[in-house]
């Protein structure tokens, strides 16, 4: 799943693979994020446009 990371200094995206649930260490800066909150939500035509 894509998260983004919370800290404001950092906006680092990624691709989460791990098992956690609720949080996670963003990769980058190593600040705890919270999973439901840092989500990114992808909309079907993104999908659509990157599957090609």
């Amino acid at each position: 799943m894509k998260l983004k990371c919370q800290n404001k200094k950092c906006n680092h995206k990624w691709n989460y693979k791990g098992k956690q649930k609720f949080y996670c260490n963003c990769p980058k800066c190593m600040y705890k994020v919270n999973i439901k909150k840092a989500k990114i939500k992808v909309r079907k035509n993104q999908m659509e446009v990157s599957n090609k």
